[in-house]
């Protein structure tokens, strides 16, 4: 497993991949991230599925960890794009810090790792979604860059 690029500070932010043992809190940015619409999976579930991410080769679950408490999340998924000569590209999901954290570059240092991570796979983007009513959100995309290229649909299947 390779190190991150975020070195550890008293007092600073430390990215690093999830693992067992971060579910609850995990579950709890979700809950700020996805409000009323979040459906718990509940902590052995969300454990398995940590296992399950670390396995494999492709997917990064990050977090954000302050004073001992992880503040912030994102996912990072590599997958071979059948248009582009199977070059790789990256999707970011799942970005939230707690919302008592916003503001002090928490969310930067978590997208600068999901780009770091894309690089590493040499891939020739990185793409990301974000709900249409986050305005706050789209404001820091483009802060740090990214710009609004496409225009997204979600369609619910029933469980």
């Amino acid at each position: 497993m390779r190190k991150l690029s975020a070195a550890a500070k008293p007092n600073s932010i430390r990215i690093r991949r999830a693992r067992p043992g971060d579910e609850r809190e995990l579950d709890g940015l979700y809950a700020q991230l996805h409000g009323k619409d979040y459906a718990s999976p509940g902590t052995a579930k969300m454990r398995r599925a940590i296992r399950a991410v670390e396995r494999e080769r492709d997917q990064t679950l990050l977090v954000a960890v302050k004073d001992g408490r992880i503040v912030g999340t994102n996912h990072v998924l590599i997958f071979r794009h059948l248009a582009r000569g199977l070059r790789p590209a990256a999707i970011v999901e799942n970005v939230v810090v707690d919302a008592n954290c916003r503001g002090a570059k928490i969310g930067e240092q978590l997208m600068a790792e999901a780009v770091t991570i894309a690089r590493r796979h040499n891939c020739y983007k990185v793409a990301l979604t974000s709900n249409r009513r986050r305005r706050d959100a789209h404001r820091f995309y483009q802060r740090l860059g990214w710009r609004w290229t496409h225009l997204g649909y979600t369609l619910a299947l029933p469980e």
